[in-house]
């Protein structure tokens, strides 16, 4: 019979195809037993790998650093920016009585003048220098 079918084999141009063997009955590795942890779905319900999580996590502390920073940056910023204001109202508050001491200076410088003073004292106040010999005597009676 084995002949029939390798003669039956060359009439149809199948010489060539080697001759399907049956699977052994190799209790270790049969048609019965399926193994385990080889293919694409094992792969896919592994989850994801150990390099991807550590990159993940260390893109995340990365960028918590960088975000805490810019905060920090627009914390300073921000504090800059209110000192600078409070020092260019003290500039003003500064400028602003530099301004008035110097009216107040002049003020003073006019008011205090010698013959201003002797102007006002004997035109408006009647009033007359003490001559340099003169004496006042007053008498003080007992009653």
């Amino acid at each position: 019979m084995a002949a029939y079918g390798a003669v039956q084999r060359d009439w149809y141009g199948y010489a060539n195809v080697p001759v399907q063997v049956e699977p052994s009955r190799n209790p270790q590795i049969g048609p019965s037993r399926v193994l385990r942890g080889a293919g694409r779905d094992a792969q896919a319900k592994k989850g994801v790998s150990a390099s991807i999580v550590s990159a993940f996590k260390t893109v995340l502390v990365v960028s918590t650093l960088v975000f805490g920073l810019g905060l920090i940056r627009v914390g300073v910023c921000a504090s800059t920016v209110g000192k600078l204001q409070e020092n260019n109202a003290l500039k003003q508050e500064v400028s602003s009585a530099q301004d008035t001491n110097r009216a107040l200076q002049i003020e003073i410088n006019a008011l205090s003048n010698n013959t201003r003073i002797a102007n006002l004292a004997t035109q408006k106040y009647n009033m007359v220098y003490a001559g340099a010999g003169e004496t006042i005597h007053v008498d003080l009676s007992q009653k």
